[in-house]
């Protein structure tokens, strides 16, 4: 929600079809379990795939082999570099970004 600027995360759940319950749970990091069609709901609202939604912690008394594909599902740092590169870029190049934008969208539908 925060790469969407997505402020009143509680209420952008609720609106969205998560029960006020739910909807706090969730962002309290609370919940033990998620719904598939929550799961679901979040993906389309959030235009996103499931392993965006999901971390992994590694569980101490019951190791993985380094390997494990559980790991790509492991928390990254935020990456700020998009947000500052379109901060920084002059405004005649994010307009010709905007279009280049545009243009891929229009070839995707």
């Amino acid at each position: 929600m925060a790469a969407r600027n997505i402020d009143n995360q509680r209420a952008f759940l609720v609106k969205s079809g998560i029960s006020p319950r739910c909807a706090h749970a969730l962002l309290a990091g609370k919940t033990r379990s998620l719904r598939l069609d929550h799961i679901e709901l979040l993906c389309r609202v959030l235009v996103c795939e499931p392993a965006d939604l999901l971390s992994f912690e590694s569980d101490l008394h019951r190791p993985l082999p380094p390997n494990h594909p559980l790991h790509k599902l492991a928390e990254q740092p935020p990456d700020n570099f998009l947000s500052e590169a379109i901060t920084n870029l002059p405004f005649k190049e994010l307009k010709a970004l905007g279009r280049q934008l545009r243009e891929q969208q229009k070839g995707e539908m």
